[in-house]
């Protein structure tokens, strides 16, 4: 056997790349799963691509089809701007609690290892469950079906929604409604697949990518912001849109008898409009799941956290302000695609005021446009454009759904590359299928993680209408937000000597000194100053993360009671995954000494710490903790790949 690479000032070349070498002489095909929670990703990410992953996730479609709904709930535009400026803020508040977590622990897979550290494997278990059935797989089949749908309108040229099972006639042939359908997915599928590969080319590629995607979107967003702006040098448009009215004003010709209007303004329009604008946020906790790919993640966690959010939060304005510049209120509202109708509402008034007639009269501006567009506004009449006119629909139609399609591409990117390294967390603390964790000996990426997670969210996109299911999770994500950010709380009581480069603010809170148990006033790492002759005390208290958690549950439990039974069936499948845990991984450790005799006897998938004890022993160099390349061919375990967690006194070790 070939001897282990020796360490060198307390770290070994072996462990800065990562890896093992394999060992030479050895016919069977062995990995050391005792020693597998050492093996580490390579830090290849600096400051500039953090704040690309987490601008290039956050931005996706939500802010080319979202503006409506927050401003058919919040009631007026004024109120609809302080929604997206509360909802950033929020965001900001999650993120620097988040970043005070990944600065402590700067580990790959984000909310798993905080989870873990702070409530245990169960809880960490459960969270992994959901990411990889529900939240992560099902996003991304969702981002990477929106760009499908918008590639397919600009090939094929047709209006969202098909157009009732009509054959489609073109250069290409005769399309039916289904064959559209088909095509769309497969496209859908061709991204996933082909994000994958590119991911599991190396990290530094993928977040090559990221900076690409997120300079595109950038452009294309500022194009978008532009035209919106250019309305207002159109009296016909500026006179009539949702800014010639007083900013807080109740949004005038609103058909409040439509359900689908309501709540309208208030507190509760308030609430509702938050959960639309918080998903076009959603993404800015991406940066954490790679956080032991970060070179200096102390120092760039939080400032890729903070200027990821503040870009993104004033794009977000500034496009809600073009769009209110350029649509009446009330067409804003019943729009599903904002961006579109501001596309179509300036190229048309252009050939409106630079055209003598032009085909086009003030009042067929609106419906002709958007009909054009396949929005599916019944608005105003359906005058037919000029040719020269409908060459520019079709050319403005084209340029937003490229637009969009770029924003997608870019989300589902970052979507892909931050999953798998959940999976790959929990497999190499032996609380997923092990396979996960395993690395590719050159780029030292986890491909086996992200080639699954492909496949998972490929057969999602194949089974189709799945989006619903997916917004009942909602209730999902936001309740392992808020856990996981009270899981900073506890940590504060349970290691306040954990050495945090960067705490989340706090604020000093006076409470009775019998409130506070006397083993944590012992502790050196808690920060008490005694009050009032010792009878209260001065306590240094992170209340915005306690906010922040607190409306993260709120969140939770407005989708609990709007959505009803579906969320319930939500819920019963996030809990689902502790039985499934105590039953396949935790019931393992019973059974751990016959598991581990059988496999040695079969040479296929040999534990390892059998040997590692007798290499101590002897005073070799296998028992300073080597353990076999990641990247080792390996034949799964009788338990179908389930490393169970290890006894108690072991988990209470670590």
């Amino acid at each position: 056997m070939k001897e282990s690479d020796r360490l060198v000032g307390g770290e070994s070349e072996a462990a800065e790349r990562g890896v093992e070498k394999r060992e030479e002489n050895s016919d069977d095909a062995t990995i050391n799963l005792e020693k597998r929670e050492k093996v580490t990703l390579k830090r290849t990410l600096n400051l500039f691509e953090g704040i690309a992953l987490i601008v290039g996730t956050m931005i996706g479609s939500g802010i080319f089809a979202s503006p409506g709904n927050v401003l058919r709930h919040s009631g007026s535009v004024g109120m609809a701007l302080a929604v997206w400026v509360f909802s950033g803020l929020l965001c900001i508040v999650g993120a620097l609690s988040y970043a005070e977590l990944g600065g402590a622990m700067p580990e790959a897979g984000g909310e798993y290892v905080y989870l873990r550290r702070a409530y245990g494997a169960p809880v960490a278990f459960m969270f992994t469950w959901t990411m990889f059935f529900v939240l992560k797989t099902s996003s991304q089949a969702i981002i990477s079906t929106v760009f499908g749908s918008y590639i397919v309108n600009v090939v094929f040229m047709t209006v969202e929604g098909g157009n009732g099972g009509e054959e489609n006639e073109g250069e290409t042939g005769k399309w039916t409604e289904t064959d559209v359908e088909w095509v769309q997915r497969g496209i859908s599928i061709f991204l996933i697949l082909l994000l994958t590969v590119i991911n599991c080319v190396g990290v530094k590629f993928g977040s090559a990518i990221n900076v690409v995607f997120m300079i595109l979107k950038l452009v294309a967003c500022v194009v978008v912001t532009g035209l919106g702006f250019a309305a207002l040098a159109v009296p016909s448009i500026a006179n009539t849109s949702a800014l010639s009215v007083p900013l807080f004003d109740a949004i005038p010709d609103v058909n409040l008898s439509d359900p689908s209007n309501l709540p309208f303004g208030g507190v509760s329009g308030f609430g509702v409009a938050m959960v639309s604008a918080l998903w076009s946020y959603d993404g800015w906790n991406q940066l954490n799941f790679m956080a032991e790919e970060m070179k200096n993640p102390a120092r760039d966690l939080k400032k890729a956290c903070i200027l990821g959010l503040l870009g993104t939060m004033l794009v977000y304005v500034l496009m809600n302000v073009a769009y209110s510049a350029s649509l009446p209120g009330a067409e804003l509202i019943s729009s599903d695609a904002v961006a579109s109708d501001v596309a179509a509402e300036v190229v048309l008034h252009f050939f409106l005021n630079n055209s003598e007639g032009g085909g086009v009269t003030s009042a067929g501006v609106i419906g002709g446009g958007r009909h054009m567009l396949g929005v599916g506004s019944t608005l105003g009449s359906s005058v037919v454009p000029s040719n020269e006119a409908q060459v520019a629909m079709k050319t403005a139609r084209a340029f937003v759904a490229v637009c969009v399609a770029i924003s997608t591409l870019g989300a589902a990117n970052g979507s892909l590359m931050t999953g798998g390294r959940v999976y790959f967390a929990a497999a190499r603390n032996r609380e997923f299928p092990s396979i996960f964790a395993y690395l590719h000996p050159k780029t030292r990426t986890p491909i086996v993680s992200l080639a699954l997670q492909a496949i998972w969210g490929s057969i999602l996109v194949a089974v189709g209408n799945f989006e619903t299911l997916v917004s009942y999770f909602g209730l999902a994500s936001w309740l392992f937000y808020g856990t996981t950010v009270f899981a900073l709380l506890v940590l504060r009581y349970k290691e306040p000597d954990m050495e945090r480069p960067f705490r989340m603010i706090d604020m000093p809170i006076f409470i009775p000194i019998s409130m506070i148990p006397a083993s944590y006033r012992r502790r050196r790492g808690a920060r008490i100053e005694m009050r009032a002759g010792g009878k209260f005390a001065l306590v240094r208290f992170p209340i915005l993360s306690f906010l922040f958690g607190c409306v993260a549950f709120a969140l939770s439990v407005n989708s609990l009671v709007s959505l009803g039974w579906p969320a319930l069936a939500a819920l019963a499948f996030v809990l689902l995954a502790v039985p499934v845990y105590f039953v396949v991984v935790y019931r393992r450790r019973i059974f751990r000494c016959c598991f581990k005799s059988s496999q040695a006897k079969l040479g296929t998938y040999v534990d390892g710490s059998d040997e590692k004890e007798r290499a101590e022993r002897e005073g070799t160099e296998e028992g300073r903790g080597d353990h076999a390349m990641p990247g080792t061919p390996m034949t799964p375990p009788s338990d179908g790949g389930w490393k169970g967690a290890d006894v108690e006194e072991e988990e209470t070790a670590e």
